[in-house]
């Protein structure tokens, strides 16, 4: 099994264990479910919100160890759509609080000895969508962070 799926296992995982994520974000988390520029205009119809997709990617080639481990660094994107600026906030914030930015312990990866440093991307922010509902407009939160995986030789 490849590194991103044990990751996105565990971050659904970390995901589902956490209240205050899954009462703010009560349409879920997705992963890779929508593709291409329609993922909001569809999503938004058939979605209940707010909800939110899960992305990943290696972020740049792995580093190795004099005994054959290897440390990964995964790009993980979280994001969330919901409605209006102000209900939003709390949601970004019960996110980064469940994926334990500032102290990366508690998490269980597959095939990998320690998730080293989770560490908040630039690009973060919110921006207004074209679509509306009930007279408020469709927010998307975008969330990135690089994920450190210590992992052992193969």
């Amino acid at each position: 099994m490849s590194a991103d799926v044990d990751l996105a296992k565990a971050i659904m995982t970390r995901w589902s264990a956490s209240a205050a994520v899954t009462s703010q974000v009560p349409g879920g988390l997705q992963t890779d479910m929508l593709t291409g520029d329609q993922d909001a205009s569809r999503a938004f119809e058939s979605k209940e919100r707010p909800y939110a997709k899960l992305e990943l990617a290696m972020d740049r080639d792995p580093e190795f160890s004099s005994s054959g481990d290897r440390i990964e660094f995964h790009k993980v994107t979280i994001t969330v759509w919901g409605l209006g600026r102000e209900s939003m906030g709390p949601v970004v914030s019960a996110i980064r609080t469940a994926m334990g930015e500032d102290a990366p312990s508690g998490w269980t990866v597959n095939n990998t000895k320690a998730v080293m440093a989770i560490y908040p991307m630039s690009g973060m922010g919110m921006v207004r969508e074209e679509q509306t509902k009930d007279g408020e407009r469709l927010m998307r939160a975008t969330i990135p962070y690089t994920f450190w995986l210590h992992r052992s030789a193969m």
